[in-house]
C-alpha cells in the first residue's frame, strides 16, 4: 500500500478549516453592528464595509470551487441554488446602485452593503442544511441528534444574548450569564419563564434572538435543516429519512416529505394568519388608550402569533396578556394558535386532508356533467383518508380539557379572582386561562389571586400539557388517554388495552405508563431540590422563609411541562429564585422540552441480550 504523503492528508484539511474560518469570520461585521458591540467614533463605517469583502471571500470561494470542478456543468447543476444565490446578489447590487435604489430604496454604499450581508446570511442558511448531512453521516442515534440539536440552539442563543451589548434594552441592568443561559433555555424549550421582563430588559435585536429561538424550538433545528435540504432541491437520503422518521414519530417513509412539508407550511401559514388577525390592535405598553405605530403593529403581532403556535408564552408586555383580558378578538386569536400548535402536526395534516377530500367529493356531486374514464380511474386510485385514532383521541381530549378546566375554573373563582369581571369576561378569561394553561403560559388573571383549588387544578392540566408531535410540553393527552385505559382495561379484566375498537401494542401501553413513571419522578424531585435551595427566599412582599410548597410544586411542573406559569405575586417565584433554583428550573424545562424518555436513550446506550431469564411472578399493590 502506497503512503499517502503528508501534505495529501492535511491540504484538505486545511481547506475545510480555512473555508469554515471564513465563514464565521464573515458573520462578525453583521453581529458588531447589529449587535451593538462599542466600537470608536469612524469604524463603524469599515465595519459595514468588512461585509461588502466577507461577501466578495464567499463568492470568489464559490468560483473557485466551479474552476476546480472536473464535471463544471454537473457542478452547476448541484450547486444551482449557490449559484442562484450569488446571481441574485449581483443584480440586486446592479439594479440598486445603478437604479438609485428602484425596488427595496437601497441608495450609496447600502445599495453594496446590505445585499451583501443578504448573502452572507443566507449563506449561514445552505450551511446548516450541511450539517444536517453531516450528522447523519455521523450515524448518531435518533436521541443524540434531538439533544445534541438543542444544546448548540441553546449555547448560541445564550452568546448572542449575553456577549453582545446590543441586546439589552436601553437603561436595564446589564445580562448576566446565567440570566442569558435561562432566557435561552426558556425560549429554546418553548417554556415562557422569565429571570427578565422580555419587553423592557431586552432590545429590539435582543427579542429578536428569542423570537428566533422559539420558532427554531417549537419545531426543532433538524426539522428546520432537513426541510430546507428539500427546498433547495439537495434532497434527503434514506439514512435522513430514518433520522427523521424517529423525530416526527411518522410511517411508512415515503409520506416523509410530505409531512415535512405540511409541518413548515402550516406552522408559517398559521403564524401569518394570527399576526394579519392582530396587527392593529396593539397598545403601547403601560399607556393602553394609545396604539402603536405600523411598524411595531407589525413586530408585536409576529412576536406574540409566533410564541402563541409554539406554545411558548412569551409576552412583550410586563402583565403578558392582561391588558387585552377583555378583547374577544385578540384572545380568539391567541387560544386558536395555542391550540393548533399544541394539537400535533400529524393531526393537524389528517384533518386537513379529511377536509380536502369531502370538499372534493362536494364538488363531483354537484359537477353535472358524468365523469370521464380518466377521472373515474383517477377518483378510484385516490386514497380515502380516514380519521386515525390518534386524531379521535387527542380533538376529543383536547376538548374535555379545555371545556371541563374552564368550568371548574369558574367554579373556583367565581367568587374569588373573578368576581368583578362582566360575564363576557369571566368566559373569556376561563376559556383562556383553561387553554393557556395546558401548556403555553399566557394569563389573563393574576395568578397570585386564585384560590388553592384553582392552582391544584392548573397543576394536573401543566402535566398533562399537549398533544404528541405539536409544539407544547407534559406527558401529553394521549399518554393520559393510554393511563386511563390502562386502569379500565385492569377494572374488567380485559388482557389488552382497547380505544375506539382498536387495541394498543403492548409495547405503547408501557410507554406510557415509563413516561408518567420517569415524568412524576423528574416533577417530584425538581420539587424537593427547589424546597432545599429555597431555604433562604424572599417573596415580592419581603417575607424571608421558604416560598409554600404549592408554589414550588406549581414551579417545578411549570417548567418541566414547559408551560411558563409563575405562582405569585409581582412576576412570580422564578424571578427571586437563588442562582441554584434557577439551574434546577432550566434542567426541569429542558428535560420537559427533549422528553424523559428521549433524554435516558441520550444518556444511555442500548445493549442486545441474546438470552431470556426465566419468569416469576412478585406482588403488586
Amino acid at each position: 500500500m502506497t503512503p499517502t504523503a503528508p501534505g495529501g492528508i492535511l491540504r484538505p484539511l486545511l481547506a475545510r478549516a480555512g473555508a469554515v474560518a471564513l465563514f464565521f469570520s464573515s458573520l462578525v461585521p453583521i453581529l458588531v453592528e447589529e449587535g451593538g458591540v462599542p466600537v470608536e467614533e469612524g469604524t463603524l463605517p469599515w465595519v459595514r464595509w468588512a461585509n461588502v469583502v466577507f461577501a466578495g471571500l464567499l463568492a470568489w470561494t464559490e468560483v473557485r470551487r466551479f474552476r476546480a470542478a472536473g464535471n463544471r456543468a454537473a457542478h452547476l447543476r448541484e450547486e444551482a441554488v449557490d449559484v442562484a444565490l450569488l446571481g441574485a446578489t449581483l443584480l440586486a447590487v446592479l439594479v440598486e446602485g445603478l437604479g438609485g435604489g428602484a425596488i427595496f430604496g437601497l441608495r450609496g454604499a447600502d445599495a453594496l452593503i446590505v445585499p451583501s450581508k443578504g448573502y452572507i446570511v443566507a449563506n449561514l442558511v445552505l450551511r446548516i442544511v450541511r450539517l444536517f448531512r453531516h450528522v447523519v453521516a455521523l450515524k448518531w442515534s435518533y436521541p443524540k441528534v434531538f439533544v445534541g440539536s438543542f444544546v448548540v440552539v441553546i449555547g448560541a442563543g445564550t452568546l448572542l444574548l449575553w456577549g453582545l451589548p446590543g441586546a439589552r434594552g436601553e437603561g436595564a441592568a446589564p445580562i448576566t450569564f446565567l440570566d442569558a443561559l435561562f432566557t435561552s433555555v426558556s425560549a429554546t424549550c418553548v417554556t415562557g419563564l422569565t429571570v427578565r421582563t422580555t419587553g423592557a430588559d431586552f432590545s429590539r435585536f435582543g427579542q429578536t434572538v428569542i423570537l428566533v429561538l422559539i420558532q427554531i424550538g417549537g419545531l426543532g433545528l433538524m426539522t428546520f435543516a432537513a426541510f430546507f435540504a428539500m427546498a433547495v432541491r439537495r434532497g434527503i437520503g434514506f439514512t435522513d429519512r430514518l433520522l427523521l422518521r424517529d423525530m416526527l414519530n411518522v410511517d411508512p417513509l415515503n409520506t416523509l416529505g410530505r409531512l415535512l412539508a405540511g409541518v413548515v407550511t402550516v406552522t408559517f401559514l398559521a403564524e401569518a394568519a394570527g399576526a394579519a388577525l392582530m396587527f392593529g390592535k396593539f397598545t403601547v405598553p403601560g399607556d393602553p388608550a394609545r396604539l402603536l405605530p405600523p411598524a411595531d403593529q407589525l413586530y408585536y403581532a409576529t412576536f406574540h402569533s409566533v410564541s402563541a403556535f409554539c406554545n411558548a408564552g412569551f409576552a412583550l408586555y410586563p402583565d403578558n396578556w392582561m391588558p387585552f383580558r377583555s378583547h374577544p378578538l385578540m384572545n380568539g386569536v391567541i387560544m386558536a394558535e395555542i391550540v393548533l400548535g399544541g394539537l400535533g402536526f400529524t393531526v393537524i395534516l389528517n384533518v386537513l386532508g379529511l377536509t380536502g377530500s369531502v370538499t372534493h367529493r362536494l364538488r363531483a356531486r354537484l359537477r353535472r356533467r358524468p365523469l370521464t374514464e380518466e377521472e373515474e380511474g383517477e377518483e378510484e386510485r385516490r386514497e380515502k383518508p380516514r380519521v386515525s385514532l390518534q386524531t379521535r383521541v387527542v380533538l376529543s381530549l383536547t376538548a374535555v380539557l379545555v371545556l371541563g378546566g374552564a368550568l371548574l375554573l369558574w367554579v373556583f373563582e367565581r367568587d374569588g379572582s373573578m368576581a368583578d369581571l362582566d360575564p363576557l369576561s369571566a368566559v373569556l378569561a376561563c376559556l383562556f386561562q383553561s387553554v393557556s394553561t395546558r401548556t403555553a403560559g399566557f394569563n389573563t388573571v393574576d395568578l397570585a389571586g386564585l384560590q388553592a383549588g384553582s392552582l391544584y387544578l392548573m397543576v394536573l392540566l401543566m402535566f398533562i400539557g399537549a398533544s404528541p408531535g405539536g409544539t407544547g410540553g407534559g406527558i401529553k393527552t394521549v399518554t393520559a388517554a393510554v393511563l386511563v385505559r390502562s386502569v379500565t382495561a385492569l377494572a374488567r379484566g380485559r388482557r389488552r388495552v382497547e380505544m375506539s375498537r382498536r387495541s394498543l401494542p403492548v409495547e405503547v401501553v408501557a410507554q406510557a405508563i415509563v413516561v408518567v413513571t420517569l415524568s412524576a419522578l423528574v416533577v417530584f424531585l425538581g420539587s424537593l431540590l427547589l424546597c432545599l435551595t429555597e431555604a433562604d427566599y424572599i417573596s415580592a412582599d419581603g417575607v424571608a422563609g421558604p416560598p409554600p410548597f404549592l408554589a414550588v410544586l406549581f414551579e417545578a411542573v411549570s417548567a418541566f411541562g414547559t408551560v411558563g406559569l409563575s405562582c405569585g405575586s409581582d412576576g412570580g417565584l422564578t424571578p427571586r429564585v437563588s442562582d441554584m433554583g434557577r439551574i434546577i428550573l432550566m434542567a426541569l424545562m429542558f428535560a420537559g422540552r427533549i422528553g424523559p424518555i428521549t433524554l435516558v436513550l441520550a444518556m444511555g446506550r442500548r445493549t442486545g441480550a441474546a438470552y431470556e431469564f426465566p419468569e416469576e411472578r412478585v406482588m403488586i399493590g
